[in-house]
């Protein structure tokens, strides 16, 4: 979400979403349902084929599921919409961050094995740092509410999923008012809609 913001304003397309009468959270939100319907089908289509193929002993509870992917996708499209603020602010530097943070992240928050709760190979502090990613909340999240075998749950299910809709609240205000102090300092200035070389 924040590198397509980034890619936006250094192809000139920023320009007319500071023109719009359209506020920029209401771009990025459109930006991001998008997002959500264009990765949806490819995303269900992966996870039905990996659970045809490699028929995993799990028995999904529906609507928790739903729900807890829901609330994770809000949460990650929230945290990326503030993060875009940084974008606009810092640019190019923006980008080397998260490019460089972007493995780190993926092997703390969960995705390639679980990351917190008794199994985790991380120590506490490592699993408490990790936790303040909606990503890191949302697996664990997902893999209990698909019927893994876990013994001792990190945090129980509800609970994660009233952290991830906390989180996805927080991240949307605070994106929301990090790109209002921007969008009206960059008008003051004239620097928000400048494009870096």
């Amino acid at each position: 979400m924040a590198s397509q913001f980034n890619w936006d304003k250094q192809v000139g397309l920023f320009e007319i979403y500071i023109s719009s009468p359209a506020p920029i959270t209401a771009i990025l939100v459109g930006m991001s349902l998008g997002g959500i319907l264009g990765t949806a089908p490819s995303a269900a289509m992966v996870a039905l084929l990996g659970w045809v193929i490699f028929a995993p002993p799990i028995h999904p509870f529906w609507p928790a599921v739903v729900l807890v992917f829901s609330l994770t996708l809000a949460s990650l499209y929230a945290m990326g919409m503030a993060l875009s603020s940084l974008y606009l602010a810092y640019g190019r530097e923006a980008d080397s961050v998260n490019e460089a943070l972007h493995e780190p992240v993926s092997l703390i928050s969960g995705v390639y094995f679980p990351s917190v709760g008794a199994i985790s190979p991380f120590p506490f502090a490592i699993q408490a740092a990790a936790s303040l990613v909606p990503l890191t909340i949302g697996m664990d999240a997902l893999r209990q509410s698909l019927g893994f075998p876990i013994k001792v749950p990190f945090i129980p299910l509800y609970i994660e999923a009233l952290i991830l809709a906390l989180m996805a609240l927080i991240l949307l205000l605070a994106s929301s008012r990090a790109l209002r102090f921007l969008e009206n300092k960059g008008r003051r200035t004239g620097s928000i809609a400048v494009r870096q070389r």
